[in-house]
């Protein structure tokens, strides 16, 4: 937008930047955020299942750990294992895709305890 000094501006210019701003202020959300998510939440054990597979369109995902006791671990390289090899997710920790940045890979998890709920969403 072009600013005129305010004792220069004409009404006509004045309405035209009046609509300019609300045009500005009304413009819908971009495409990856009215994305719909889809359900992938599961009950997960001591073994390594997987909770997303792989997809190419994924724009993000998030989960969480909904246990009150057991410790879960997520990796988006390949199978889920307890160690400092998978992200932990402690009793009740949740975790979101940054702006930008997600895998499109098969994401595993495995938890400490069995049929422990895992909250997990893909958009």
């Amino acid at each position: 937008l072009h600013f005129i000094e305010d004792d220069k501006m004409t009404l006509l210019q004045r309405a035209a930047l009046a609509l300019a701003a609300l045009a500005l202020a009304g413009a819908p959300a971009s495409a990856q955020n009215r994305m719909l998510p889809v359900d992938r939440s599961a009950l997960v054990g001591t073994t390594a299942a997987t909770i997303m597979a792989p997809n190419g369109n994924r724009a993000g995902f998030s989960i969480q750990n909904q246990s009150a006791s057991a410790t879960c671990y997520l990796s988006t390289i390949g199978t889920a294992t307890a160690d400092q090899n998978s992200l932990m997710l402690a009793a009740g920790s949740y975790y979101e895709t940054p702006p930008g940045w997600v895998t499109v890979g098969a994401l595993s998890v495995i938890c400490s305890g069995a049929s422990t709920p895992v909250f997990a969403r893909e958009w």
